[in-house]
């Protein structure tokens, strides 16, 4: 189809007054292009490319293709458009992320520990038939054990030791109360006991809530002063000798306190099942064991120092010296030979 439109014109003289009165009459000529369909098509552009949606990948690819060119050009400090800007704005948006990240880690661990109240709640560690704190016995027999997290603890010394005895008292019975009249103690079929996982010895520190002693510790408690068995000490053999059946007497105590600690940890390796508990019986019972060998050799060295004294030869404190020192050379290692060594 021809263009039916025309060019009209409107022309405005150059000397047109600002304000037009009536009486001024001035031609004006105002010019303007029609376009008739095929001048409209080929003279404007019909299409709607600058509201087109572009790629999300496209321009993050061309923004990190720019950033790669434009890095070095980039200032290092600013604001704005600088390496410090960049890194602080990525900085919050991921600090955002770690901060959550941790929230729900500490939500985690709750969860874990409430799940873990949970399952103590439902399994706890418990007998089903003989509850935490309940002593029993073989058939009324001499061995008595201390239920404890489901587990059989040998009770040291057994019915008539002094551990046993503490605890009885401290269970509100008297010493004289019979065990199983006064329903103290439950008698137990062998079979049944057998069946009942062991744990440790339960000794006088597990009455008092603490940790066990080492028989280190024990051996320091009451181990005898060997100064006070040197007669260079005293002025008469008679002082000495009254000051040495002291002595003679602490490590009597001591022999016989490291000797009970020897056959728990000895008990404990052979009940107990592998793993931690056992592992650190037979570390104890190697100490127990030196311990034990040491308080022997002092024995023996403070005995034959008493046998002299009470063999009716003249003996005078100059010669109980000299004896002492023969014996205590080498902290009494001397003795090796005058008392056997405990190996078990």
């Amino acid at each position: 189809m021809a263009d039916i439109y025309n060019t009209e014109k409107i022309q405005i003289p150059e000397n047109l007054p600002k304000v037009l009165t009536p009486n001024n009459n001035q031609n004006i000529i105002i010019e303007k292009k029609l376009y008739g369909s095929d001048g409209f098509r080929n003279n404007l552009d019909l299409s709607f490319s600058e509201i087109n949606k572009s790629d999300p990948k496209k321009n993050i690819d061309n923004f990190f293709k720019d950033y790669d060119e434009l890095f070095f050009d980039i200032p290092d400090e600013g604001e704005e458009k600088s390496h410090r800007a960049i890194l602080e704005k990525s900085g919050e948006y991921l600090n955002i992320f770690a901060q959550k990240d941790v929230e729900i880690e500490k939500l985690e661990d709750q969860i874990d520990e409430l799940q873990e109240r949970i399952d103590e709640l439902e399994n706890p560690e418990e007998h089903p038939f003989y509850k935490n704190g309940t002593i029993i016995s073989i058939d009324k027999g001499g061995s008595y054990f201390y239920m404890d997290k489901g587990k059989k603890r040998p009770i040291v010394g057994g019915r008539p030791g002094s551990v046993y005895a503490a605890l009885k008292l401290a269970l509100g019975f008297k010493e004289d109360d019979d065990d199983y009249e006064m329903n103290i103690v439950k008698a137990v079929p062998r079979d049944i006991i057998n069946q009942i996982d062991n744990g440790p010895s339960f000794d006088k520190e597990d009455l008092g809530g603490g940790l066990p002693l080492r028989p280190k510790s024990i051996a320091v408690m009451l181990d005898p002063s060997d100064f006070r068995a040197n007669p260079d000490l005293y002025n008469s053999v008679k002082e000495y000798k009254v000051q040495l059946e002291n002595e003679i007497t602490q490590a009597w105590d001591l022999e016989r306190n490291m000797e009970n600690q020897f056959f728990k940890y000895s008990n404990d390796l052979n009940t107990l099942p592998d793993g931690p508990e056992k592992d650190r019986s037979r570390g104890l019972r190697e100490e127990a064991r030196e311990e034990l060998n040491d308080a022997r050799r002092k024995l023996a060295a403070y005995k034959i120092i008493y046998q002299r004294i009470e063999s009716g030869d003249e003996i005078s404190i100059e010669g109980l010296s000299e004896l002492y020192d023969n014996l205590s050379e080498g902290d009494f290692a001397s003795q090796r030979s005058n008392t056997q060594q405990f190996n078990g």
